[in-house]
């Protein structure tokens, strides 16, 4: 199980490691950002334009900014220095959103509000695993409101009951990965839902 996680992080960072051009695949227009040193969000003409965004390891004091991207189809961000998940849920055309590394957040309420996202990976950073560092939340209970939900990806959080049953009302899920979470509750998951135990499929915007 570890090296399959492994390996699918590895490739994962492969990927990322390439910038994307400002144009976006496809000629989409997408905000891209990767390991800007910068402490301010910058300011954008017309941010409710884009379909999709790339926040990719930035140094930003705060992602408040990103609520105003309010047309985004697709959203991806590694790092995220808020406390709480508050500046996405006016995102309601979000179909994709990944989430990699965001240690202060402790409740997933916020998600609830993207009733039509299909797509959902939650994820704490390769260099966690080592150490056997987890992100604890609240619940898993928001996710439960995602009906659109096909595919969902979560490394590396976990509720203090440890517990996947709130994902059970995400009738429409196709695939779903875990990892580092008891055995016994995945495999139970499986059997009572039918899902494909898979790492959750790509965006078509943005490369991640």
């Amino acid at each position: 199980m570890k090296s399959i996680l492994s390996g699918m992080r590895r490739t994962v960072a492969a990927m990322t490691s390439t910038p994307l051009s400002s144009a976006g695949i496809g000629h989409a227009p997408v905000f891209d950002r990767e390991w800007d040193a910068q402490r301010q969000f910058p300011e954008v003409a017309d941010p409710a334009g884009y379909r999709a965004a790339r926040i990719w390891n930035c140094k930003y004091r705060t992602l408040k900014p990103v609520a105003a991207f309010t047309g985004l189809e697709e959203l991806a961000i590694m790092s995220i220095p808020d406390p709480d998940l508050t500046f996405l849920q006016g995102l309601g055309s979000l179909t994709y959103l990944r989430l990699l590394h965001l240690p202060k957040v402790t409740d997933l309420a916020p998600l609830a509000h993207l009733q039509n996202l299909r797509t959902l990976l939650i994820e704490t950073p390769p260099s966690w695993d080592s150490g056997s560092k987890r992100l604890t939340v609240a619940s898993f209970e928001p996710l439960g409101e995602l009906r659109s939900l096909e595919n969902i990806t979560l490394i590396g959080i976990r509720t203090p009951e440890q517990s996947l049953r709130p994902l059970e009302r995400c009738s429409n899920l196709r695939t779903a990965w875990f990892g580092h979470l008891p055995k016994d509750e995945i495999a139970r998951f499986h059997a009572a839902t039918g899902c494909i135990g898979a790492y959750s499929p790509p965006p078509k915007l943005i490369r991640v």
